[in-house]
């Protein structure tokens, strides 16, 4: 009986994409909680603000370094799909910056 072993390293290489998308969604899920505390009306601690918002910029860095090393192929489609999204977190973060006028 023979067993066909699979690469360890390409199987951490296509986890890469799907990480990418985690964090990037993480970085809009911080944005949302970023317009939740400053839109809404909620008593929330000062620890928690800091900890939801602390979710931003790793979702972003993590998200970009996920797209940039990410091999050919469905993996940097995920990737960039983590990028993307990490993009509208970013651009979503400035338009609220702008209407609340910081």
């Amino acid at each position: 009986m023979t067993t066909r072993m699979q690469d360890p390293l390409t199987l951490d290489r296509t986890v890469i994409g799907t990480a990418g998308v985690v964090l990037g969604a993480l970085a809009l899920a911080a944005v949302a909680w970023i317009a939740f505390l400053t839109f809404g009306t909620a008593d929330v601690p000062q620890w928690l603000r800091v900890a939801g918002s602390a979710f931003l910029p790793l979702g972003l860095a993590g998200a970009v370094g996920a797209g940039l090393i990410a091999p050919p192929g469905p993996a940097r489609r995920r990737a960039w799909l983590g990028m993307a999204l990490a993009a509208v977190a970013a651009l979503t973060l400035v338009v609220m910056l702008v209407a609340v006028g910081g």
